[in-house]
């Protein structure tokens, strides 16, 4: 343990990214409080951190402690952290959407792959340093159907004025579209 802070009764523990399997192991053994749930895994990135950018959180509840912990694990993307598949197997998809989301790597992890963007999408949604407005990328460009000019023209018409609601039902299906017998994803709104 780094350091532990109490905020409105919840506690947070700071964990060294080598230990975060024990302290995980140990809270859900130890036989006065059980920290049997594993509720959530997420990360929070923070850019001008340089040397580990990446806070891995981890939220544990003891069901019949009515208790709450928050362990939190300094990494970055590369380094990333052991994961606690071995300890809660629901951390699968959790860890999942946290390397398919940040790209942060989970070592031992049995399944360590894209959960909710395509396989070939460049770059991780929810850092600090993705853009926020649509862009083309490499993935639209390879997957999805050319536009017209007029199209086009429109397109940009409608999102300037705040009025994308109002499309043609042709104009919404154009990222629904299938291309070369791969499944595209539409963008959501």
């Amino acid at each position: 343990m780094l350091e532990a802070a109490e905020f409105l009764g919840q506690l947070s523990v700071r964990i060294e990214r080598s230990r975060i399997v024990d302290a995980c192991d140990f809270l859900k053994q130890e036989p006065s409080s059980p920290f049997n749930y594993l509720s959530d895994v997420t990360c929070v990135h923070f850019p001008d951190r340089t040397e580990a950018p990446f806070d891995l959180v981890y939220n544990l509840y003891s069901i019949s402690e009515n208790e709450r912990v928050r362990l939190k694990v300094a990494t970055t993307a590369a380094e990333g952290a052991e994961s606690v598949c071995g300890v809660w197997p629901a951390a699968n998809w959790m860890e999942r959407e946290v390397y398919d989301l940040f790209g942060i790597n989970f070592k031992n992890h049995p399944d360590l792959r894209r959960l909710l963007l395509p396989p070939d999408w460049e770059g991780h949604p929810l850092r600090k340093d993705y853009p926020l407005e649509f862009v083309e990328n490499a993935w639209t460009a390879n997957h999805l159907p050319e536009m017209t000019d007029v199209q086009r023209e429109q397109l940009e018409q409608r999102r300037g004025y705040g009025l994308e609601i109002l499309s043609v039902p042709q104009e919404r299906m154009m990222r629904e579209l299938f291309q070369g017998g791969k499944e595209v994803m539409p963008k959501d709104k």
